[in-house]
């Protein structure tokens, strides 16, 4: 039975304790002033460690990667450098496209215009370039670049989809491991165990990282195909947390998705549900779209595996969009609908 309107869960806000200090963070643009431009972040935490560049966004069809990376600037840092650049391909992104609007073909994938193997060190394009430019000026010693796929891999799709591709270097096998363990842990479904894949695409970002500046580079993939949005960006939570935590970057709560400090005593960190009993590709699309330009109002979609977790310690309030209640019931479980109540 189709339940119309809202269910609204007041919770009370509880900030983790125990965290680690925040790091300083910079900002910056890169392509300023251009329809290419995108704004950087950069969390040093005061203490020497390793350089992390984590970049989402290239393909503007694959949202997963950019609002993961928005999450993942959150997080507190114990040493080193956390680099996040979430929206790489803004035009992209705004349409829905996969490829750059408006460019030649030879040009549309930005992820093939970066430099390419034994070519000269350049990449092609204005956005390329642009990125380019910034990338091997901060030196990352790891490079993760979140994507999405259109099926399992796993599941014999030719797509990438639920995968970890490792650019080869003599330390990336072990942490892909790493990374694959960790993000399996959470999958039951043997079809949809996320692939361990080598060879990153000539003139990928992650490839010219790995070639060129001799980084630990990565392409961690994600399938969009009948999964929810915020199953996705959890699971490339899980995936980069899973590293910084190897290399002593970062404390354990991989489901911090808000900054501690609210950008006002009154803003509403709200939740909303996606998942089992609500439509993953309207409810929490229509809600963001009401809500979003409400500037007291963060929104964050959580799954029933945050909640499970504990993710909605720092909420304000999680909102059931319509749907079949018995069946949201169901995909939270006794323990999601515990932490609900």
């Amino acid at each position: 039975m189709r339940r119309p309107g809202l269910l609204i869960v007041l919770l009370l806000a509880v900030l983790p304790a125990g965290v680690l200090a925040d790091s300083k963070t910079t900002t910056g643009l890169i392509a300023a002033g251009t329809q290419w431009q995108t704004p950087y972040w950069i969390l040093d935490s005061g203490a020497d460690g390793p350089t992390v560049l984590v970049t989402g966004g290239v393909h503007g069809n694959e949202p997963a990667g950019p609002q993961a990376a928005d999450q993942i600037r959150c997080w507190p840092l114990a040493k080193g450098r956390l680099i996040l650049v979430p929206r790489c391909n803004v035009p992209a992104l705004k349409a829905g496209t996969r490829t750059m609007p408006g460019q030649a073909k030879e040009l549309a994938d930005l992820n093939r215009n970066f430099p390419l193997s034994g070519k000269e060190p350049t990449a092609r394009g204005p956005a390329a370039k642009a990125l380019w430019a910034f990338v091997p000026n901060h030196k990352p010693d790891y490079t993760l670049d979140l994507h999405e796929g259109s099926g399992f891999r796993s599941a014999g799709s030719e797509s990438v989809g639920s995968s970890i591709i490792r650019v080869p270097h003599p330390e990336t096998a072990a942490l892909q491991d790493l990374m694959l363990a960790a993000v399996n842990a959470t999958v039951t479904d043997p079809e949809r165990k996320f692939a361990r894949l080598r060879g990153a695409a000539n003139g990928s970002l992650a490839r010219a990282c790995g070639e060129r500046i001799e980084a630990r580079a990565f392409i961690l993939e994600t399938t969009f195909k009948d999964q929810p949005l915020a199953l996705r960006i959890r699971q490339h939570r899980i995936m980069v947390h899973t590293l910084l935590e190897h290399l002593g970057m970062t404390d354990g709560n991989k489901n911090r998705m808000l900054p501690r400090a609210r950008p006002t005593p009154a803003t509403v960190y709200a939740a909303i549900y996606d998942g089992p009993g609500t439509s993953s590709t309207k409810t929490p699309p229509r809600f963001e779209r009401i809500l979003t330009p409400q500037a007291l109002v963060s929104l964050r979609r959580v799954c029933p595996d945050d909640i499970r977790d504990g993710a909605l310690d720092p909420f304000d309030t999680i909102i059931f969009g319509g749907g079949s209640g018995s069946k949201q019931a169901k995909g939270l479980g006794e323990d999601g609908c515990k932490a609900v109540k």
